[in-house]
């Protein structure tokens, strides 16, 4: 079975992807893992580089599935289901 996964894209990384909002389809029992690998498969090194350091997720990259930040306890198997809807950004930085 195939699930479908909204995901969208906030400042920078939709910069990279050249779009705010996209489906993607994963197989079922698909992770977050997962789904950056296949984001990374599709747009390249352009946006690994804001996602991954050194084979390790970003500090600063947020991700919320159903409205819960689900990088708190660095949460790669956090489990996807059909229709779930992904926010990918980049937390702002500075003073």
């Amino acid at each position: 079975m195939i699930m479908r996964v909204t995901v969208k894209y906030f400042n920078l990384i939709k910069n990279v992807t050249d779009c705010t909002e996209e489906t993607i389809c994963l197989s079922n029992n698909s992770n977050i893992e997962d789904l950056l690998n296949k984001i990374i498969a599709q747009y390249g090194e352009g946006i690994r580089n804001y996602l991954i350091r050194n084979n390790q997720i970003r500090p600063h990259l947020k991700i919320y599935v159903k409205n819960k930040n689900i990088f708190i306890n660095d949460n790669l198997d956090y489990g996807l289901n059909d229709k779930d809807i992904v926010y990918i950004m980049i937390a702002p930085t500075g003073g």
